[in-house]
């Protein structure tokens, strides 16, 4: 009984990245396994992420020299670190919200992050299933915007508390306090988040591509000028290469995608992941794409707003 419990766990983990619609089936397992025989190497097994002693680096694409190439690190609260010119993002991992940079989604949106220059153009960013608050808390440290205000939105209550007490480690200066918290389910088509200069949605594909998600994202996403451009950018991850073409059809009449941001990337290459999970997790993709006007854009999203 328990091998099949575990071999389940190991396929449906294949298919859930480690970010936050991952929890609930985590807890189910960890649930389901009952016994306080089980509970040392239950706690092993769904325990936080653990990441690697010298933290998560992510790596700036423009950087002309290799000493200079790091853009950002990502370390737990418990590790030793000295003080570091290297901006750094501090992560409690014993906390619920996920996400550490080790899972290939998350190394994704924040090497997405790191790729982008700093502008004052950028002011209001949201991350869709925040997890840890690991990619807002990480924005702000590389400097997108010199007021950027930050929103997570969760289905995890307990990822909501997660990305608060990450975010209050950091102490930023009062003027740059802008961290703003959703439950999903506070969360409809233009209310309460509207006009974002950027979301991030590292969430599943099957959550992704319904057509009130749809509608959700799209709608928070700020709107193209007179001439078309200009719109807000998004960044998906949480998916599969052979997913790209279904997400790129629930979007396509309302993002057009930069395929030159599409990147893959499989666990065996993004640091830290196969220590942390024991296995393969597996390849993941990034798609990238900027809001156009859609083709009747706004009897499609009251419409989906409902399905």
């Amino acid at each position: 009984m328990l091998t099949s419990f575990f071999h389940l766990f190991f396929l449906l983990t294949c298919s859930f990245p480690a970010e936050p619609y991952h929890l609930p089936l985590r807890r189910a397992f960890k649930s389901a396994l009952g016994s306080n025989s089980l509970r040392s190497s239950s706690d092993e097994l769904f325990g936080g992420d653990t990441v690697p002693d010298d933290g998560v680096l992510i790596h700036s694409p423009t950087s002309q020299s290799a000493e200079s190439s790091v853009a950002l690190r990502v370390l737990t609260t418990s590790a030793a670190h000295s003080p570091s010119n290297i901006p750094t993002t501090l992560i409690d991992t014993s906390l619920s919200g996920w996400g550490s940079g080790v899972h290939p989604t998350t190394f994704l949106c924040l090497s997405y992050l790191a790729s982008l220059t700093p502008s004052p153009s950028f002011k209001k960013l949201t991350d869709y299933g925040c997890g840890s608050g690991v990619l807002g808390i990480s924005a702000k440290h590389l400097g997108l915007g010199p007021k950027l205000q930050v929103i997570g939105v969760d289905i995890e209550s307990e990822a909501l508390e997660a990305t608060r007490t990450n975010w209050d480690e950091h102490n930023f200066p009062s003027e740059q306090e802008s961290l703003e918290l959703f439950h999903a389910r506070e969360v409809l088509p233009g209310y309460p988040i509207s006009d974002q200069d950027l979301l991030l949605a590292n969430i599943l594909i099957g959550a992704l591509c319904r057509p009130s998600m749809v509608a959700v994202l799209v709608s928070a996403l700020k709107i193209p000028d007179e001439s078309g451009e200009n719109g807000g950018l998004i960044c998906f991850s949480g998916i599969r290469p052979d997913e790209k073409e279904s997400l790129q059809e629930a979007y396509g009449k309302y993002i057009a995608f930069d395929d030159s941001q599409y990147v893959a990337l499989s666990a065996s290459d993004t640091p830290g992941s196969l220590q942390n999970y024991g296995f393969d997790v597996g390849d993941w993709c990034r798609v990238v794409g900027r809001r156009t006007v859609g083709k009747d854009f706004s009897s499609d999203m009251s419409e989906a707003a409902v399905q």
